[in-house]
């Protein structure tokens, strides 16, 4: 790979309990994570169950309901890499829309802005600190040489100057796939958020994306459905769970969060065995002792009653003692914490049956 990786800075993201509905149904509940330059973190959990809107939110795309991303240092890039190559308006070439993607089109705007700001003579201290900021942003991002970076890229990936040069509206799917994959190549954010950055790669490019993930030094969280690629590309991984709309996060990679995602699964399965177990002993038990006692206290008052005092008297007294044992197991049964069933998402399942083959 001929671009070069940049040197990641120290830094943190905090995302604290965000929550994020489509009308009343809700996708993520007081989701906490944090991140940082060394984060590489595989995002999983089904289709639908809100991935992609946490990664909105972490790039400040889309605001949560509640809580809150915290960036630190606040001048933090992050960039967040979809699947879907969207084209923004005024965007005449290929190279600019690369540019607009990974951030230098905003950043030399910005660096404008803010120089233009100083040449005004009535601007005070804060125009100077905004065209600091703005100069440290374009400096970070990678302004400077992106031209360089985007043709060392291009050629990586099969892109030629003509196609740099073109209208990105008239690409084909295969271009607009390696257009998507050059600018991951010479994107300089601190955190980069990768939504299905494999999807339709042929495997030379799957290579350069490999290779691309294994060089970098800043900070990662990547969704995917390849599971060969996130063995390699990660050390940790969140699964948001769909029925509960939580975050959990795993350490150790991708094949350990297969391990403990089992224990886990297994644990929580025989702790809801032993809670119904003990339920319905207890249950059993009140039932049963209840029984024996009622049944005493009935024969007790079928006899005459100028019987035998004692007998009565120690059959009344049994006949208590079991009411009394039965409400002691019914106060054991009413403090037995309940145990929720695990939550099992619902799998489509069916079976082709064989058949003689047909003329």
């Amino acid at each position: 790979m001929s671009t070069q990786p940049f040197e990641a800075r120290p830094f943190s993201v905090t995302v604290r309990q965000v929550s994020v509905s489509h009308g009343d149904r809700p996708v993520l509940a007081d989701v906490d994570l944090r991140l940082t330059e060394r984060s590489r973190v595989a995002l999983v959990g089904p289709n639908g169950v809100g991935k992609s809107t946490l990664l909105r939110v972490i790039a400040g795309v889309l605001t949560p309901e509640r809580g809150s991303v915290e960036p630190s240092p606040a001048s933090v890039s992050i960039g967040l890499l979809d699947q879907e190559l969207r084209i923004p308006s005024g965007v005449r070439t290929v190279a600019e829309l690369v540019a607009d993607r990974i951030g230098v089109a905003a950043a030399v705007e910005e660096l404008d802005e803010a120089s233009a700001g100083l040449s005004d003579a009535s601007a005070g201290p804060e125009a100077e600190r905004r065209y600091d900021r703005a100069l440290s942003h374009f400096l970070a991002i990678g302004a400077p040489d992106f031209e360089v970076r985007l043709a060392e890229a291009a050629a990586d990936v099969g892109l030629g100057e003509r196609l740099l040069a073109a209208d990105p509206t008239g690409l084909s799917g295969g271009e607009a796939e390696r257009v998507g994959l050059a600018a991951i190549l010479c994107s300089r954010f601190d955190l980069t958020l990768l939504d299905e950055p494999t999807n339709n790669l042929d495997l030379a490019g799957l290579n350069w994306l490999e290779r691309w993930v294994d060089q970098h030094h800043g900070g990662l969280v990547i969704v995917s459905h390849d599971r060969a690629f996130l063995e390699q590309a990660v050390s940790s991984v969140v699964e948001i769970d769909p029925h509960h709309h939580a975050a959990h996060q795993f350490g150790g990679g991708w094949q350990a969060y297969r391990r403990e995602r089992a224990r886990a699964a297994a644990a929580a399965q025989e702790e809801f065995r032993s809670y119904v177990a003990e339920r319905d002993r207890l249950t059993e038990q009140v039932r049963v002792r209840r029984g024996w006692g009622e049944q005493g206290e009935r024969r007790i008052r079928s006899r005459p009653a100028d019987g035998d005092r004692n007998r009565r008297s120690a059959e009344l007294a049994r006949a208590e003692k079991q009411v009394g044992k039965a409400k002691t197991s019914q106060r054991a049964l009413d403090r037995l914490q309940p145990v929720d069933k695990p939550w099992e998402p619902w799998e489509l399942r069916f079976t082709i049956g064989e058949a003689a083959r047909s003329a």
